[in-house]
């Protein structure tokens, strides 16, 4: 059974920053489709789950940003996951031009049950016929990231709403890219020139929620938390650049 699913793509208007290159977010977006595309291929795709009661969550994703390409450049994306662990899976992505890699990154994955709310073993939902490949890339591990951000300095708030909300019903893993991003102008974003995003989802958020983003600093990173009404960390964030 293919096991790897690659596609070339053209950078859309509609896809890029205020540079005219293809913006952060959207490249957390384009992996997050190609995924769900490619999972019905193997026989894990939603529809096929949600008639089994079961749900695909993503725990943990890390991005490494090489070049930003420009709007109307041709780019291919690849799509392929790891031979699965006991509850945990990697799933890996690419974003490539004619002048090599643009972008890399990886999600750590489970399938939840629904009806307990619990991780299913992998190995009982897994078609038995696949051939994992053995390549990888983004290969230094995720972050961590410390979920109390008490004394932390808050740098806005943000409030879910219906745009955010994916089939799930509560707020899909890229908006809370976008909501970090919404807490800078475009010159601070440029200033940054983003190199590695490392995003860990924790709780779940819904409509109307409030979330508090909160930030600090580290020798190496800059580390965000957005935290809900009960003082809890719903997401993680750190971001490495090259300021």
């Amino acid at each position: 059974m293919e096991n790897k699913l690659q596609k070339n793509i053209k950078i859309q208007t509609s896809m890029c920053d205020n540079l005219s290159r293809l913006s952060i977010p959207n490249i957390f977006t384009v992996f997050m489709d190609l995924a769900c595309e490619h999972a019905p291929m193997l026989g894990m795709g939603a529809d096929h789950l949600a008639k089994k009661g079961l749900f695909w969550v993503a725990a943990k994703t890390k991005v490494k940003i090489h070049r930003l390409p420009e709007m109307l450049s041709c780019t291919e994306v690849a799509t392929w996951p790891e031979a699965p662990g006991r509850i945990r899976t990697n799933r890996y992505y690419s974003l490539s031009d004619n002048n090599g890699i643009l972008a890399e990154g990886k999600t750590e994955w489970a399938i939840i049950n629904l009806e307990i709310g619990r991780p299913v073993k992998l190995s009982e939902i897994y078609p038995e016929n696949i051939e994992h490949l053995e390549e990888t890339v983004c290969d230094t591990p995720f972050a961590r990231v410390y979920d109390d951000f008490t004394e932390c300095e808050v740098i806005g708030r943000y409030k879910v709403c219906s745009n955010d909300i994916d089939i799930g019903q509560h707020m899909n893993n890229v908006a809370y890219i976008r909501a970090l991003f919404s807490m800078f102008s475009c010159k601070e974003l440029e200033e940054m020139n983003i190199t590695d995003i490392d995003i860990a989802f924790r709780l779940q958020c819904y409509e109307g929620d409030t979330l508090t983003i909160c930030k600090r600093n580290t020798e190496s990173a800059t580390e965000f938390g957005f935290i809900n009404k009960d003082g809890k960390a719903a997401a993680t964030v750190r971001i490495e650049t090259n300021a």
